[in-house]
């Protein structure tokens, strides 16, 4: 067994906040401002912070699905690492043994090592197959080479395990994130200097509030920020629009796999629930200490209101009106809690739980539980819910613009 010593980081929010979070506590990193190890909400802050991604794919073959992001989702690690100057190593190569290699030499010298992994791949996640990859940074710190097993930090409160072939499999699952590991090369990080945080801190606030009003760094500008949500509530109850969801989620099952994705997204995909937003407040006021910026705190309050309306958001998609919608949100909520609290030790229980999603999905796609004015009239609710989420993130982008102007 090749383990990196002492290592108990575990927990996390989010892959990318998570992992760093777990990997800069190990190595004994200090905030500068408090002299404790960074928040997840700190570095929540640090990645470029709260964010609205919105889109919908048809591609032939496949069904439709819609994408919702709600944090800044462009290199969010590396923004870290850049802000903060940290000094980290990236490997990455198309090797599977060069890879490996790369993994067991890091962790002999005591490097943990942040790889990058398809959820859908690695098997303690209890999800279905997907034919499209979700690639994110976990935590390995322990590689045993005779039973074939690795030992992981991810999100959980406790340590998982996957085969080294999972792995090995999971890393290789999409091109541009191929075997890429990172591990920081700290002589001593009790005492790293970290230059003008202070600035970092402002620039990410910046970063936030581009995405939101500005276009977009790569990508369409309607799909990011305010614009995509415009444009998504132009488009959820539109009967006209190719685009709109009356069309391309018509068939029952594509409709309730939407609308599942909108809670998941919201409640669950890393957010901390409320689409991350508490989150972020939380961040704001550690930022509001670090630049003596008090308005800061009144920008914190409005994003916690636009939480609120997140939340509203997700219970419109699933709602408790719709027994089978009711019982869908229920069991995605056991799944949740039961990983994070048990691993791979809920495993049975969570595929369980998949198990019966299917069932439900198949049950939804013979009979959808709403005739077609129910469907209007549900596709309506969500209309006004993301105008609700509109309103209340602009009076928050607006507010976080004052305090830094």
């Amino acid at each position: 067994m090749i383990s990196v010593e002492g290592y108990d980081q575990f927990d996390g929010l989010h892959w990318e906040t998570g992992s760093l979070r777990n990997v800069l506590a190990h190595h004994g990193l200090r905030a500068p401002h408090t002299g404790e190890p960074f928040t997840e909400a700190m570095l929540l802050g640090l990645t470029g912070g709260a964010g609205v991604m919105y889109f919908t794919f048809e591609y032939e073959g496949f069904a439709p699905h819609v994408a919702l992001g709600t944090r800044y989702p462009f290199d969010a690690v590396e923004n870290v690492v850049k802000r903060l100057r940290l000094p980290a190593a990236v490997r990455q190569t198309k090797s599977q043994k060069k890879s490996v290699d790369s993994l067991l030499s890091a962790l002999v010298v005591g490097e943990v090592a942040i790889v990058w992994a398809d959820m859908f791949t690695l098997s303690y996640n209890a999800l279905p197959s997907s034919p499209f990859p979700a690639m994110m940074p976990i935590v390995v710190y322990a590689y045993d080479i005779d039973s074939e097993m690795v030992r992981i930090a991810d999100r959980a409160k406790v340590p998982l395990l996957a085969t080294s072939g999972e792995l090995a499999e999971a890393r290789a699952r999409q091109a541009n994130y191929k075997n890429k590991m990172m591990s920081f090369e700290f002589e001593d990080a009790s005492t790293f200097p970290i230059k003008n945080f202070a600035g970092a801190v402002e620039d990410a606030i910046r970063a936030c509030v581009s995405l939101y009003v500005d276009a977009p760094p790569r990508g369409p500008v309607n799909n990011f920020g305010l614009a995509a949500l415009e444009r998504w509530g132009n488009l959820v109850a539109n009967e006209k629009s190719r685009k709109g969801w009356p069309q391309v989620f018509a068939e029952p099952e594509h409709l309730y796999e939407a609308l599942k994705s909108v809670y998941m997204a919201i409640e669950h995909r890393g957010s901390g629930g409320h689409a991350a937003r508490p989150l972020y407040a939380d961040f704001l006021l550690e930022a509001a200490e670090v630049l003596d910026r008090p308005t800061l705190e009144q920008a914190a309050d409005r994003f916690r209101a636009a939480g609120e309306a997140w939340h509203k958001l997700a219970l419109s998609a699933l709602p408790d009106s719709v027994e089978p919608f009711r019982e869908t949100r229920e069991l995605i909520d056991r799944s949740q809690t039961l990983f994070r609290e048990h691993g791979n030790h809920a495993w049975r229980e969570m595929r369980e739980i998949a198990d019966r999603l299917e069932a439900l999905k198949a049950d939804i796609s013979r009979s959808f539980p709403l005739d077609a004015a129910g469907r209007t009239t549900l596709l309506g609710s969500l209309c006004e819910c993301i105008g609700e989420v509109y309103r209340a993130e602009a009076e928050a982008v607006r507010a976080l613009e004052e305090a830094i102007a």
